[in-house]
């Protein structure tokens, strides 16, 4: 290598992305669940969006707190908008492993911990609905099909049925997961979700905000 050689690096997120997806598959579904249509066509597709938001929705928590432990917990510069000193930044780095299959939650209360930060009340939101949007992202990802007695009340409803409405087309049929609980309510409060405890967790850690202006103006949309 020559003396006036230079490396270049370049680094790209993917929180919002994912994030913004999730917004635009939400809103798609919610136009077909206003439609009043009702055919078998027509409730395959407000299923398909409400699974692509809660996935982007999941997706996108996930890569704010990996996109924080890569980058800006290593960012020690006088413009790092992070209220951590040298100790608690080794701290997080010397503990972080990018290989960790931590489930994501833990991630954040790890995080915030070892920062020496106050960490999230696990029975309360915003952690406790986080928790529970990563359980039903796995439960729509590693869907296993199984039989369901009429007639009684399942218990994946007693979890989520207080949560939001569900799929107005779906609404009179007796299944609960995943026909009436996939709709566009579902979508609303897994974006929302995923909103309330990255900005809550940067709050935390001394950032006025993760998400861009631009995207909190998409979310007044749903």
């Amino acid at each position: 290598m020559t003396s006036h050689e230079i490396f270049k690096r370049e680094i790209t997120f993917l929180s919002e992305t994912h994030f913004r997806l999730g917004i635009d598959l939400a809103l798609r579904g919610r136009e077909v669940e206003d439609s009043g249509i009702s055919d078998y066509t027509t409730r395959g597709k407000s299923k398909q969006y409400a699974i692509g938001a809660i996935v982007s929705a999941a997706n996108s928590m996930e890569a704010s707190i990996n996109q924080f432990f890569n980058y800006e917990v290593e960012d020690t510069s006088s413009l790092s908008p992070l209220d951590l000193s040298d100790a608690e930044r080794d701290n997080i780095i010397s503990w972080w492993n990018p290989n960790s299959r931590m489930p994501i939650v833990n991630k954040y209360q790890e995080a915030l911990t070892r920062g020496g930060k106050d960490p999230f009340d696990t029975h309360a939101n915003p952690y406790k609905d986080a928790e529970l949007l990563n359980m039903l992202r796995n439960k729509v990802v590693h869907y296993k099909p199984n039989w369901i007695e009429i007639g009684g009340t399942e218990q994946i409803e007693q979890i989520y049925g207080v949560k939001f409405p569900v799929n107005k087309l779906f609404k009179d049929y007796p299944t609960y997961f995943p026909n009436r609980c996939l709709g566009f309510g579902c979508a609303k409060w897994a974006l929302e979700t995923t909103y309330n405890i990255v900005e809550e967790f940067y709050r935390r850690m001394g950032k006025c905000g993760h998400f861009s202006s631009f995207l909190e103006k998409e979310m007044v949309q749903l």
